[in-house]
């Protein structure tokens, strides 16, 4: 279940260099799963659109010798034959059954690359400075500096422009590769609660818009 009080959307403007006054971020953060949103749910509905539209497309391009007759003509069946009723003989399906273990979601680097941009690590640590933006995990440290936010090496696309500053109270990273989607990250503390939601987003002009908004518990204070 998401949490109610999250309006946050990734509607930019100019990015700023400065954080607002008042506005710090730094400190350490956990998800808290039974508030976020499911990544791989997203990315798999996302993937089902584009099958369907990829199909709707196939269904109303005319082929070469195509049947042309109405669809109940298609269908009917010869004379001395009948129609098979619905789920007559249905495969079994392995998801319902009783004995069926729940799978486990695998390591982020083995993931859908779609799942991969919309998935905001378990826990990591933020350092704000004046002009610069450190998100630390157990693997590694990435340092976007508002005024020189430099490239950023990007699955499938190698090494990417991006940008990231400040929008009112949230800080944004943007990377835009060539032939690929768009893909913004936003992080923001929602007043109220005192966490941290990330909200991560993709589109372009092949996908169907993917957001994926994650919640994130404060470990201890500020550093």
């Amino acid at each position: 279940m998401l949490a109610a009080c999250a309006p946050f959307g990734i509607a930019l403007g100019a990015l700023k260099a400065a954080a607002p006054k008042g506005v710090d971020l730094s400190g350490r953060w956990k998800l808290s799963p039974e508030l976020s949103e499911d990544p791989h749910a997203a990315v798999t509905l996302a993937r089902e659109t584009m099958k369907e539209e990829k199909q709707d497309k196939r269904r109303k391009k005319p082929r070469k010798g195509a049947d042309m007759r109405m669809p109940e003509e298609r269908t009917r069946m010869p004379p001395g034959e009948q129609v098979p009723p619905p789920n007559s003989n249905p495969r079994p399906d392995p998801n319902t059954e009783e004995d069926a273990e729940p799978k486990e979601s695998p390591p982020i680097q083995d993931r859908d690359p779609l799942e991969q941009a919309v998935t905001s690590p378990e826990e990591f640590a933020i350092q704000q400075e004046a002009e610069a933006f450190v998100l630390m995990t157990t693997d590694a440290t990435d340092t976007c500096r508002t005024k020189r936010p430099g490239q950023i090496n990007v699955p499938g696309y190698g090494l990417t422009d991006r940008k990231c500053g400040w929008d009112k109270a949230g800080f944004v990273m943007e990377v835009e590769p060539k032939n690929g989607p768009h893909n913004t990250v936003r992080y923001e503390i929602d007043k109220e609660s005192g966490r941290l939601f990330v909200t991560s987003e993709l589109k372009g002009e092949r996908i169907p818009k993917i957001s994926v908004k994650r919640v994130y518990e404060r470990v201890d204070g500020a550093d």
